[in-house]
C-alpha cells in the first residue's frame, strides 16, 4: 500500500515540529463524579493543510459530531457512539471546506495509569463508490488524530504510546502497520480479543 501525499506531508511537518501546536491544543482536567475522579479531555484545534498555505483546513475536536451511515461503517459508529463524549473520549477530524467529518478516533483510559491508552476505533470514510483520494485523505487524518492520542497518553503518565486490540485480519493489520503500529508486549491484566498492537511515543510531546 502506497502512502498518500497528505499523509507524507503530515509526517514531514511533524518531523520538523511544525505540528507542535497539537500538544497545546489538548486540555486535560480531573473532575469528581459519583463514580470517583474522572479524566476529562477537551480539544478544539484548527490547523492548515501542510504545503497549502496558512488558512485552517481541518478542525480536530472532541465536541460530539454526527457520523452519517453513508460515510462510516456501522461497527465504527457503534463503538464511537459508546465512548464517553462528555469526557472527550471521541476525537473527530473535520474538513472545513465542506464541514464533513473525515476521520474519527475513540479511546479508553483505564483508571490505573499503569494501563496504556487503548484506541477502541479508528474510523476512515467508507462511502459507497468513494474515490481513492477520499479514502487516502481520511486515512491521513486518522494518523493525525492518533498524534493527539499520543499527547493524551503522555499527559496522563502512560508513556506516550497507544495500544489497540485490532481485528486479526491481514487487511486490517496492513493498514495499522502503515499508521505505525507494531505488535505490543504483554500487558498485565489485559486479555486482547484480537491482535494487540502498539505504537511508541513518536508524536509531538
Amino acid at each position: 500500500m502506497t502512502s498518500d501525499p497528505l499523509l507524507d506531508r503530515l509526517r514531514s511537518q511533524l518531523r520538523i515540529r511544525r505540528l507542535a501546536g497539537i500538544k497545546g491544543a489538548v486540555t486535560i482536567k480531573t473532575a469528581g463524579t459519583a463514580y470517583g475522579e474522572r479524566t476529562m479531555v477537551q480539544i478544539d484545534h484548527r490547523l492548515p493543510e501542510p504545503g497549502r498555505g496558512t488558512r485552517a483546513a481541518f478542525r480536530v475536536t472532541t465536541a460530539e459530531q454526527f457520523l452519517p451511515r453513508a460515510h462510516f461503517d456501522r461497527s465504527v459508529r457503534e463503538i464511537v457512539n459508546r465512548a464517553a463524549a462528555e469526557r472527550g473520549r471521541r476525537i473527530y477530524a473535520i474538513d472545513l471546506s465542506d464541514q464533513e467529518v473525515m476521520a474519527v478516533l475513540s479511546y479508553h483510559l483505564h483508571d490505573s495509569p499503569s494501563r496504556p491508552l487503548l484506541i477502541t476505533a479508528l474510523g476512515t470514510r467508507a462511502d459507497t463508490n468513494a474515490t481513492p483520494d477520499l479514502y487516502a485523505r481520511s486515512l491521513a487524518l486518522v494518523w493525525l488524530l492518533k498524534q493527539y492520542a499520543h499527547v493524551i497518553s503522555n499527559r496522563t503518565n502512560r508513556g506516550g504510546y497507544v495500544d489497540m486490540d485490532a481485528a486479526n485480519r491481514p487487511e486490517v493489520i496492513a493498514v495499522l502497520r502503515q499508521l505505525g503500529f507494531r505488535d505490543a508486549p504483554r500487558v498485565s491484566g489485559f486479555s486482547p480479543s484480537g491482535r494487540h498492537l502498539r505504537q511508541d511515543a513518536t508524536g509531538p510531546h
